[in-house]
């Protein structure tokens, strides 16, 4: 089964360098302060401009919200379906977990805007955002099922039930993830799609290699019983020497 494509359903405002600014600064200002306490004005004057000239870009303030919201899901799906295409067939997996997470870590604020503020969308507004979301995570259920398809996964889990596990390791990352910590985006995601797979990998290659540890561990057990009674035996002797001096 191949991974479906990108969802087309796109932000309203065009990319422009103004309406990148605008995007970025709406979310810093939403992440800050909340959408329902977040004012048009107070965003105007991060803008540097008159409060009428911000209307000439958007017609509300959730009108900004909406087209914030589809903007980010847009990014990420984007992203995502390029480092497909890119990569061989065993690595598919492995680069999208990489295009999320860097993607949406470039982004923080927006992308913390989608998490926590896109209810606060109402109507067709709210229908759109909900549908571009539905669309992504449909299009990595995709990829999941044909790792699955593949024997790359494991099947004893639906493949919906590994895609919202994914989605929730790599969605709120944003939250903790700061740039200046002991690992980059790039290296978080190495360790984020280690960890997926090592535990989303097929059943039979798990098995393996708990049998292979649990092996060593009987053996280390063997080892451990022994290296008690030698030491006993070695105190023997000098118990009996404490007894003659007496």
């Amino acid at each position: 089964m191949n991974a479906r494509p990108a969802p087309t359903l796109r932000s309203p405002l065009p990319r422009t360098r103004t309406a990148e600014r605008l995007l970025d600064e709406a979310a810093a200002l939403f992440r800050e302060k909340g959408y329902a306490a977040a004012t048009t004005r107070e965003l105007s004057d991060r803008l540097g401009i008159r409060k009428a000239s911000l209307y000439h870009h958007i017609d509300s303030k959730e009108a900004l919200l909406h087209a914030l919201c589809l903007e980010s899901i847009q990014r990420v799906s984007e992203a995502v379906e390029r480092a497909i295409e890119l990569a061989p067939a065993d690595e598919r997996l492995r680069r999208a977990v990489e295009a999320h997470l860097v993607t949406a870590l470039g982004d923080r604020d927006m992308h913390a805007t989608v998490l926590f503020e896109l209810r606060q969308l109402t109507s067709e507004h709210l229908a759109d955002a909900l549908a571009a979301r539905a669309a992504y995570e449909e299009q990595l259920r995709a990829l999941v099922e044909s790792e699955q398809d593949a024997g790359r996964l494991r099947t004893d889990v639906s493949a919906k039930q590994l895609t919202l596990m994914l989605l929730g390791i790599l969605n709120w990352a944003i939250l903790w993830f700061t740039p200046d910590g002991e690992v980059g985006p790039r290296e978080l995601s190495a360790i984020f799609g280690t960890v997926f797979l090592d535990g989303a990998g097929p059943v039979r290659r798990r098995r393996g290699a708990a049998a292979g540890r649990n092996g060593r561990g009987a053996g280390a057990a063997a080892a451990g019983n022994g290296r008690p009674a030698r030491r006993s035996a070695g105190r023997r002797p000098a118990a009996r020497r404490s007894s003659r001096r007496r």
